[in-house]
């Protein structure tokens, strides 16, 4: 399909000068006098080059002095710009095409570049044409123009390669999100979106509302489910009860596999594996007969029993005397060991019993979280599951851990394609609460890394991700690089600056510089897989989530 600009992108009155200098990535124009009013920095601009048009953005403008002494007017001096060269476009309908395949020549005619072309330049090569007659392609009307004119984006340039929206406190992302989510519920679209503040309760459009801990209000208007521990790994729990030294790592991970092997007949007293003075022949036979079971790294144990059973693990690895060791036999309680593991069994109990981890350790029969996927998955007419984590506790990483145990179950049910045969975006709030997660004790590392394999591996899998935070620097390198489409509102932090400049290609980081004086709601969109950075103007969703501060005029007075 040929696709050619909709209006004449050589207005004569747009007309605002000729090219003097051309270099490998700007052109230097000498501007007309009359058009010095209506020329600004970061104006997009268009050159006649042919069969080709080049086209561009105003990085710089100027008067220069005047030679001879600057005696005269100020006036004189002619004026000159720069423009950052973006991309190239084919006037026979090959549309855009990134990156400068054709430059200017000296003495080429400059022309500001109409809005309705900008629009169509940033749209035109979006979209895969399918051959139907009746064909209307999905883009999400997310945002504007200076002029107001409205710019479509298409959700494989938003979120194929995934998608990150960072800026300061207050500057729109909440917005962003929730016009994304607003849009994409207008199609039949698949998206996860973990609230991590629960400020998107006012999202009511093709949304599935639950959250994962007890309210303690008794306010919330969406559904309680559960995360229930034997669908944690050994990985996780070790993230949860965090054990430390050198003696609490190893029982932990022994009294997990006892629990496993409880089941076995005449093996267990009171559901606890007590292994002090016993023979070991009993204990090895049933390992033998059940090691992929006690292998599996999935809790299935009764985790009630787990404190007792870390007690149980503190004994010496062989009975009898020193001078008569009997290795057949464990050996008597060992009180150091025991000593050691009092911190890590205090723990145990405490949380197992912790009614705001009840989600977790005490889940009776609430309905899991997975079952709430599955059931999302397979119903077409929901398009977004909202989970909200805002009643799990911060202490003890449980929001990390139970956010990182689901996006593991993402990432398993793609790689069994078994994600309804749609895409599916899994969008993370806050992401720097979940990600950057590396909760290393002594010599243990347990790392939280299922939205990077996500980051790496999802793509092929049609799982993407978009991530929004206000601290890009925290956010881990190997997930920052795989992320293409970046929505950037303010940043004020230079560091945070930084971050995104790296991740981004050469050609998208000039334009980075207009990111300190963007205002609220206004952002800066980049992306491989886009013709050139574009400024534009989230457009205000109609369910706006409650991410507004305390009033203190009305609450102070």
């Amino acid at each position: 399909m040929k696709r050619i600009p909709p209006v004449n992108p050589f207005d004569a009155s747009r007309y605002i000068g000729t090219v003097f200098e051309i270099g490998p990535n700007a052109a230097h124009v000498a501007l007309t006098e009359s058009s010095v009013d209506s020329v600004e920095v970061g104006a997009f601009v268009v050159a006649d080059c042919g069969q080709w048009l080049m086209f561009g953005r105003l990085n710089n403008v100027q008067l220069p002095e005047q030679d001879g002494g600057g005696d005269g007017p100020r006036a004189a001096a002619h004026p000159t710009a720069v423009i950052e060269l973006l991309t190239t476009i084919g006037l026979d309908g090959d549309g855009a095409l990134r990156g400068i395949e054709r430059f200017p020549h000296l003495g080429s005619r400059v022309y500001l570049a109409p809005p309705k072309l900008l629009s169509w330049l940033f749209e035109c090569n979006q979209v895969r044409e399918t051959g139907d007659g009746d064909y209307q392609p999905v883009l999400l009307n997310l945002m504007s123009l200076r002029d107001g004119t409205q710019v479509g984006l298409a959700p494989e340039r938003l979120f194929g390669r995934h998608c990150a929206v960072v800026g300061a406190t207050g500057v729109g992302k909440s917005w962003t999100l929730a016009r994304v989510m607003e849009e994409a519920a207008r199609y039949a679209a698949k998206m996860i979106l973990f609230d991590s503040t629960g400020e998107f309760y006012t999202l009511n459009s093709g949304v599935r509302h639950v959250h994962i801990g007890t309210d303690p209000t008794g306010t919330e208007t969406s559904d309680e489910v559960s995360m229930p521990y034997n669908a944690l790994t050994e990985s996780d729990l070790f993230a949860l009860f965090k054990p430390t030294g050198p003696t609490q790592g190893p029982k932990l991970r022994a009294a997990m596999k006892s629990l496993k092997l409880a089941r076995v007949p005449n093996l267990a007293t009171g559901g606890v594996v007590l292994k002090a003075g016993k023979l070991k022949f009993p204990f090895e036979k049933a390992y033998a007969a059940r090691a992929k079971e006690i292998e599996d790294p999935r809790a299935f144990f009764d985790i009630t029993k787990l404190a007792a059973q870390v007690d149980a693990e503190c004994i010496f690895p062989t009975g009898g005397f020193s001078s008569n060791p009997d290795p057949t036999r464990w050996g008597a309680p060992n009180e150091i060991e025991r000593s050691n593991c009092v911190s890590l069994i205090t723990r145990i109990e405490d949380m197992v019993h912790a009614p705001e981890l009840a989600c977790v350790f005490q889940p009776g029969e609430m309905r899991t979280i997975f079952d709430e996927i599955g059931s999302f998955l397979a119903d077409d007419a929901i398009r977004i599951l909202r989970i909200s984590l805002k009643h799990l506790p911060f202490s003890h990483d449980a929001r990390e851990v139970v956010a990182n145990a689901i996006g593991r179950h993402l990432m398993e049910l793609a790689r069994k394609s078994k994600l309804g045969g749609r895409p599916l975006v899994v969008v993370l709030d806050e992401a720097h609460h979940f990600l950057n997660e590396n909760l290393a004790q002594q010599d243990i590392g347990i790392p939280l890394d299922a939205f990077e394999l996500i980051a790496k591996e999802g793509r092929k899998h049609w799982l993407n991700f978009c991530i929004a935070t206000q601290r890009p620097r925290d956010i881990p390198e190997g997930i920052l690089s795989q992320i293409g489409t970046f929505i950037v509102h303010r940043l004020n932090n230079e560091r945070d600056r930084l971050a995104v400049e790296n991740a981004s290609s050469a050609a998208d980081r000039t334009v980075l510089a207009f990111i300190p004086g963007l205002g609220e709601g206004q952002a800066v969109v980049i992306g491989a897989d886009l013709p050139l950075p574009l400024a534009i103007q989230i457009n205000k969703p109609t369910q706006e989530p409650d991410s507004r501060g305390p009033n203190y005029q009305k609450l102070w007075r």
